[in-house]
């Protein structure tokens, strides 16, 4: 954890709110934990857009403390900027389009209070979302809608996720880097953490999305995700990982194809989302492919060095 977070403090825990939206959003999300956190919580919105007020977003006992980030501030850092205040025993995560579930808070502290470390969930979109945004939905979330297995060691996502102080001060590298989930968590069970994702630990996903914003979006960060496992990983795979990523469209067609049957998403609607599925799983192939290009020159700046 970084070292100026309020570690010490008699606070249950942190519930951290990424957000990129609007106000309105916000309070939304805020709304659907009224009723869940105590006075020995707090919640802690960290924005990248227009300043918002403290006091417009306070909904019944939720009053969020609210960090402001510059625009365009990605989601881990601005994750870090939120982490960089907690205080809490259990720290939480999630994104501003969330709504809570009903008990989702008192769940949360008592798995934690059974010895996990990091607990995680299912991710489910509201049935109100349009083709386009279901479909972003599935792209980024598949793996973890419902119906999820309960599993102890199962991965989860950022979106849905809560750790223990304890396991965050382990990885602050990670943390400080400003990496996303899959980086924190390897080193999480690098240092033997107990994972558990519970499939009757639901948040509802809200967001809505174009097509243009959303093939940004998975351009984005699949060049993040490339730009960091290239340096990861080894030089020879490193070249492999270049060529690798021209099958990369058709691996993960394939792999919404068998969400769709485990998920029972229906076939009619799989066949419409099918086309965007593809433009999106294009969008963040080729992101991925530039990523592993970016870290050629930083590799060789290393091996010079």
């Amino acid at each position: 954890m970084p070292p100026d977070a309020g570690a010490g403090v008699n606070v249950r825990a942190s519930i951290i709110i990424a957000s990129e939206l609007q106000a309105r959003d916000v309070r939304r999300c805020l709304r659907s934990l009224a009723g869940q956190v105590t006075a020995a919580d707090e919640v802690i919105v960290v924005h990248s857009g227009a300043p918002l007020d403290p006091e417009s977003l306070s909904v019944g006992d939720v009053a969020p403390v609210v960090v402001q980030a510059p625009p365009g501030a990605s989601i881990p850092d601005l994750r870090y900027r939120g982490l960089r205040r907690a205080k809490g025993a259990i720290v939480a995560m999630t994104e501003a389009s969330a709504v809570f579930t009903s008990g989702w808070l008192e769940r949360v502290v008592e798995l934690h209070g059974d010895g996990f470390d990091a607990v995680g969930g299912a991710i489910d979109p509201i049935p109100a979302l349009d083709l386009v945004s279901w479909t972003a939905h599935l792209c980024e979330y598949g793996a973890y809608m419902s119906p999820l297995a309960d599993r102890e060691g199962g991965e989860f996502s950022g979106f849905h996720a809560s750790y223990g102080r304890a396991l965050l001060e382990k990885c602050e590298s990670s943390i400080s880097e400003r990496h996303w989930e899959t980086v924190l968590h390897e080193e999480a069970r690098h240092h033997g953490a107990r994972f558990l994702r519970r499939g009757d630990l639901r948040l509802l996903n809200t967001r809505r999305h174009s097509i243009r914003t959303f093939l940004s979006q998975r351009f984005a960060y699949g060049r993040g995700y490339g730009a960091v496992r290239g340096l990861r990983a080894s030089g020879a795979a490193h070249f492999v990982l270049l060529f690798a990523t021209a099958g990369l469209p058709a691996l993960m067609m394939v792999r919404y194809a068998r969400w769709g049957v485990r998920k029972r998403l229906g076939a009619a609607r799989m066949a419409r989302a099918a086309p965007f599925l593809l433009l999106f799983a294009l969008g963040w192939s080729v992101g991925e492919w530039v990523g592993y290009v970016d870290a050629v020159p930083r590799r060789l700046r290393g091996a010079g060095g």
